[in-house]
């Protein structure tokens, strides 16, 4: 769904100004999102790989096909590609690609809410208060959202 800004006057200019804020605190949070989220996915998706490999390996090495010398080797790059596994799954946690893309996307969904609100009530204002409301609202999010995005998405939406 595209977001109009509405006509600029005197009454209006203030609806506008706060859908521009919105609509670029919404972009800032896509893009973060679907940073971290792509960044999660090339740690874990090896991961998942790595550990299948693992289990493989492990079940071919009880194998009474592969000769004893053998095993020793399978054995031997089974605990390294376990190793590997552990190590890309430890990054992914400790730098919890995945919770911030959630964070982020959940404050884009949450500025999306407040874009529609803006629109509704600038078209049929029936609310006391709307503006502290709204401001409510927007720490509100920008303290859920404990991680700051990255620079060069905020220098991207900036430019545009």
């Amino acid at each position: 769904m595209k977001n109009i800004l509405i006509d600029d006057d005197s009454s209006n200019h203030f609806y506008n100004d706060y859908l521009k804020k919105l609509n670029k605190n919404k972009k800032i949070c896509q893009l973060a999102a679907e940073y971290y989220e792509k960044n999660y996915n090339l740690l874990n998706i090896p991961t998942i790989l790595l550990t299948s490999l693992t289990g493989i390996g492990s079940f071919c090495n009880t194998s009474e096909l592969i000769s004893n010398e053998n095993k020793l080797y399978l054995s031997l790059i089974i605990g390294i590609i376990g190793s590997l596994s552990s190590l890309l799954q430890s990054f992914n946690t400790s730098l919890k690609f995945n919770t911030k893309s959630e964070m982020f996307r959940n404050a884009a969904d949450q500025y999306e809410i407040l874009i529609t609100k803006i629109n509704f009530e600038n078209n049929f204002p029936n609310e006391k208060d709307f503006v502290n409301k709204m401001e409510k609202k927007i720490l509100e999010i920008q303290n859920n959202c404990k991680y700051f995005p990255p620079t060069f998405i905020i220098n991207q939406v900036e430019k545009l």
